[in-house]
């Protein structure tokens, strides 16, 4: 009996050397992190990119240091949304790179007009427009003034095709500014067209507006 006892303990043993524990993801999570995570604190690019695209509005860790939409682009892949990975070799059927570039143009028929922006595009979906600027845009006051318009706006999300903001800043000493700009991606994604509209009042109080003016930038 004790030589059974004894081979019976020898085999559970054996078993139990080999059974292996799965083991748990590291990856951080948004709840744990808060705002203090870093990209060294994720093991791939795709990581990163989830954590920065769940962490809300904004990117208060700062893994994102171009502003191109792409988290920890030197963490090793798997990569996500054309995260340029610096390890490995990142799997077929990846989404487009996403890709960010500055593109200006005029609003239709002003001489000497300036619209600019930078638009990032996934494929030939629009991701988000930063920068958007113009000048040069004239204004028609009730006491027969006829200013130039300038503004910007510093981020707007874009849904895919169109990009919309009430919310541009106004160069100038106006009041009760009331600023929209509407534009969508055309041809691709290669050309962006819209329309601009600016209502004030100017430093007499008088009341002035642009109507809506057409621009084309590519």
């Amino acid at each position: 009996m004790r030589r059974a006892t004894f081979g019976l303990a020898v085999v559970i043993g054996l078993v139990a050397a080999f059974v292996v524990v799965p083991a748990t993801s590291a990856e951080p999570s948004v709840s744990k992190m808060g705002g203090g995570a870093d990209c060294g604190d994720f093991s791939s690019q795709a990581a990163a990119q989830n954590y920065f695209e769940n962490q809300g509005p904004g990117d208060p860790a700062g893994l994102d240091e171009d502003s191109d939409g792409v988290a920890c682009e030197a963490n090793p892949c798997p990569c996500s949304d054309g995260g340029a990975g610096g390890g490995g070799g990142g799997g077929g059927g990846a989404s487009p790179p996403m890709k960010t570039e500055k593109v200006c143009g005029k609003f239709v028929g002003i001489s000497g007009s300036r619209v600019c922006l930078k638009k990032t595009t996934q494929g030939d979906k629009l991701k988000q427009v930063r920068d958007f600027r113009f000048r040069g845009l004239p204004a028609q006051c009730e006491n027969g003034v006829k200013p130039k318009v300038a503004g910007k706006r510093a981020k707007i999300d874009g849904d895919g095709k169109k990009f919309r903001s009430r919310r541009l800043s106004i160069l100038g000493n106006f009041s009760g500014v009331d600023a929209k700009a509407v534009g969508e991606l055309k041809d691709g994604g290669e050309k962006v067209r819209g329309e601009v509209r600016v209502r004030f009042r100017n430093d007499a109080d008088v009341a002035c507006d642009t109507r809506d003016r057409k621009f084309k930038v590519s």
